[in-house]
């Protein structure tokens, strides 16, 4: 108890008589943080939907994501923090890990036991960091200083330009992380434009959810 924060009344009833004031708590970040100039986080890919969430309950606060990173290693960074969210473009760091990729072929993220041996072998083609193509697929494969080796992220990277000669990626989605419904699997990318596409229905057609 000696080492913990006395209590604060007023700062207690602020927060409360804030929360209370508006039941939609549209604006509450700016409102309980008046100081606040920024959203610092990462909301990429198959998260950048909740994106209206973040910019209605701050106040239109610039959102702002500088670094990638993984529990493997730290990836790469943001060279323009204060651009869109949906635009974000990381440029990995090549002395954090030694980063290789595993083209995407497609429907790879709904491919099944009896996938044909073509594919097998393109997943075996590693390409390094200096050799992607723009606007193509891959899947993040690095070995890093804690002794993996040639570990699967399991992101699945576009490459989106270049910064002088060093590749920029978006981060696109999870790989093979599928929502099966009676033996049809629909992967996560297709799952958020779906959820998209019937939230926009719902907003034209003024139909809330209780």
């Amino acid at each position: 108890m000696k080492i913990l924060v006395k209590p604060n009344p007023e700062l207690a009833d602020f927060i409360e008589n804030e929360c209370r004031r508006d039941s939609s708590w549209q604006g509450i970040v700016s409102r309980l943080w008046p100081n606040a100039n920024c959203v610092d986080t990462i909301i990429t890919g198959t998260m950048s939907h909740h994106i209206p969430n973040i910019e209605f309950y701050s106040n239109g606060l610039p959102i702002v994501i500088t670094i990638y990173a993984c529990l493997e290693c730290f990836l790469g960074i943001n060279l323009n923090p204060l651009t869109s969210p949906r635009e974000v473009s990381y440029t990995l760091i090549p002395t954090m890990a030694y980063f290789e990729f595993l083209p995407i072929v497609d429907g790879d993220d709904n491919q099944n036991d009896n996938c044909n041996k073509e594919k097998d072998k393109h997943h075996q083609e590693l390409v390094d960091l200096v050799d992607v193509e723009l606007g193509r697929e891959y899947e993040l494969v690095v070995t890093n200083y804690a002794g993996l080796y040639r570990y699967k992220v399991g992101d699945v990277l576009r490459v989106s330009g270049f910064k002088n000669n060093a590749p920029q990626f978006n981060f696109m989605r999870r790989r093979n992380v599928v929502l099966s419904v009676d033996m049809y699997k629909t992967n996560e990318s297709e799952l958020q434009n779906a959820v998209k596409k019937a939230a926009d229905h719902l907003m034209s057609s003024r139909i809330t959810m209780p």
